[in-house]
């Protein structure tokens, strides 16, 4: 039986029609899938392939330098190149690591920077954004095979280089400080150290030395207790050198003179049950020895003239439970308790030294007022900032005085009392030196550990000014947990000896270097100023002005600095320079040793 279609016979033209029909359907959805593709979706493809046929490098900008207030590099950049791209890629990349040219020399101030160009401690945590820079970009083209093999066109975008940043440190007398510090610590079988170096005048930092310090060319190896800047992150009760702060309030206050005395023979001051003793026995002493021998008893007395709400009021004043305001990050601000929360021998207490918490920084400042005729400055260890492709200087900081905490009377009456601690009978009498007339206060406190006092640890410091008259530099010096000697005078004043003999009788510093320069801090009168520069002996030029100015000097030193001048030296004798003699170029040094 034939089956029969339902369906009307298809002619020959109409098969072709409906052909036709569905050829242009598959092409219409065709061209609907295209234009998707390239259109509406066109961004996310391209992408998509580019991502697969081009790689991005980043070029990581060139970090900034770190240098010294001569211009010497203290941290800066290495570069390493390598072939990168595959096995055979064209691109040559480039790794950049920090370098200390003077290896560990200021590396707690300067800081560290981890892998990725960010600095995690110091200056380089705290001017990161100044030196990093601004990295820049390159697109390269790959092969099917994934190899890169040219840029793409305007692919490329180069980076800006970071700006270098100028310290106050000098390198010569950062490394004087650091070597004086180690040698100090190691000797007295201490655990740590501190020493700072200021200039009064400006507040500017030339040295800040922490022992131990660490490697910062080998971070890996180091510890947290290492990082830690002590100069500012330690904070410990003064004892005596507090001292000099409270014979500063009496002086200005006038309600202590030179002459007036003291009667301590009986060795104690009694208060609410408590006795306030003095190391050792001594009978009525005037005003002048108080402060040279140290008297705890007569400064317990004194307090009683001064007053708690003064006595406050000066403390704050000297900067004591304040930040410094330096720019490292890490600081503590000490404690001074307000008035009203004192117990009734906490005027006498604190006039001596105790009952409250300084940082070695806070103490450096407060005599950086004494020596400067009354001033507290503001701390600077920046002195400018440079574009660092062109050297143009963007910013310059300038000196500033924060306040005025005593007259310049004052402050020269107090320096001339303070040369009697480094005096025969002072408690630094072990560091007189006819040679370096200076001014100080030594100071021994227990320590404290997790809030509780232990009398079997000690802070020992020293704190001087150098020359007396008229101080370039202060310096301070201290030593936790000696062992051999706790005493001020003979565990941390060696430090302070070493460091301004050094100084003094470096080649390269060639004299006491920092007679004031043209920026003096604002606001210093000029009567001061004339007395702040004292341009013979030391020289403004930082250099001995005349053979003369060597007497003291060791001998291969001297010879060094004259011959470097011109000049034809002899010599006779064995010793340090005693006597110059010259006749036209020519210069006899006639050397005797040390009395």
């Amino acid at each position: 039986m034939k089956s029969v279609s339902l369906l009307p016979a298809l002619g020959r033209d109409a098969r072709l029609t409906m052909a036709m029909a569905a050829m242009f359907a598959v092409l219409g959805l065709f061209l609907a899938q295209a234009f998707r593709i390239q259109v509406v979706q066109g961004s996310r493809y391209r992408a998509m392939v580019e991502s697969g046929m081009s790689k991005r490098e980043v070029l990581r900008a060139s970090r900034g330098r770190l240098l010294d207030r001569n211009g010497e590099l203290l941290a800066g950049n290495a570069e390493y190149s390598f072939r990168a791209g595959g096995a055979n890629g064209k691109r040559t990349a480039r790794e950049m690591r920090r370098i200390h040219p003077w290896q560990s020399v200021g590396a707690v101030v300067l800081g560290n920077v981890n892998r990725d160009g960010v600095g995690t401690s110091g200056l380089e945590q705290m001017f990161n954004d100044s030196l990093r820079g601004v990295d820049g970009w390159r697109d390269w083209r790959k092969d099917a095979r994934g190899r890169e093999v040219d840029l793409v066109e305007d692919g490329e975008k180069l980076p800006v280089p970071g700006r270098d940043v100028v310290l106050t440190i000098d390198r010569r007398i950062q490394a004087i400080a650091e070597g004086a510090l180690r040698d100090g610590v190691e000797a007295m079988g201490a655990s740590r150290g501190v020493a700072i170096v200021l200039q009064p005048y400006t507040g500017e930092i030339l040295a800040m030395a922490s022992y131990p310090g660490f490697d910062p060319d080998n971070p890996e190896s180091t510890t947290p207790e290492r990082l830690r800047n002590d100069a500012i992150a330690m904070t410990y009760e003064p004892g005596s050198v507090a001292k000099g702060l409270t014979a500063a309030v009496a002086l200005e206050e006038n309600l202590v003179s030179e002459k007036d005395t003291f009667d301590v023979s009986s060795g104690c001051y009694r208060i609410y049950g408590n006795c306030i003793r003095d190391s050792h026995k001594m009978g009525r002493i005037s005003f002048a020895e108080a402060i040279a021998q140290s008297s705890n008893v007569a400064f317990a007395q004194l307090s009683e003239r001064i007053g708690s709400r003064k006595l406050y009021k000066y403390l704050t004043m000297f900067g004591v439970g304040m930040a410094t305001g330096v720019p490292l990050r890490g600081e503590e601000r000490g404690q001074l308790r307000n008035v009203k929360d004192w117990s009734g021998v906490s005027l006498p207490t604190i006039a001596f030294g105790h009952e409250f918490m300084v940082t070695p920084l806070q103490v450096a400042l407060a005599y950086g007022a004494i020596a400067n005729g009354g001033k507290l400055m503001e701390p600077r260890l920046v002195r400018e900032i440079r574009d660092g492709a062109t050297g143009e200087t963007l910013s310059k900081a300038e000196p500033e005085a924060r306040r005025r905490v005593i007259s310049s009377e004052t402050a020269a009456r107090l320096r001339t009392m303070m040369a009697g601690v480094v005096a025969k009978g002072g408690t630094a009498g072990n560091l007189h030196d006819p040679r370096f007339p200076a001014a100080g206060k030594t100071g021994t406190a227990e320590k404290y550990v997790d809030g509780v006092k232990r009398r079997d640890l000690n802070v020992a410091s020293f704190v001087g000014m150098f020359p007396v008259d008229n101080p370039e530099l202060v310096v301070y010096a201290m030593v936790d947990e000696p062992k051999v000697s706790t005493v001020g005078g003979r565990a941390a004043g060696p430090i302070f000896r070493n460091i301004m003999e050094r100084i003094r009788f470096s080649p390269e510093l060639g004299g006491t270097p920092f007679a004031l320069e043209d920026r003096v801090a604002e606001g210093i009168p000029e009567g001061e100023r004339a007395k702040a520069v004292p341009c013979g002996r030391t020289s403004c030029d930082r250099r001995p002005a005349v053979p003369g100015d060597l007497v003291g000097w060791p001998l291969r030193e001297a010879v060094e600095v004259l011959e470097r001048r011109g000049w034809t030296v002899s010599w006779e004798g064995a010793g340090r320079v005693g006597k110059v003699e010259t006749e036209g170029r020519k210069c006899l040094l006639k050397l005797q040793e040390a009395a």
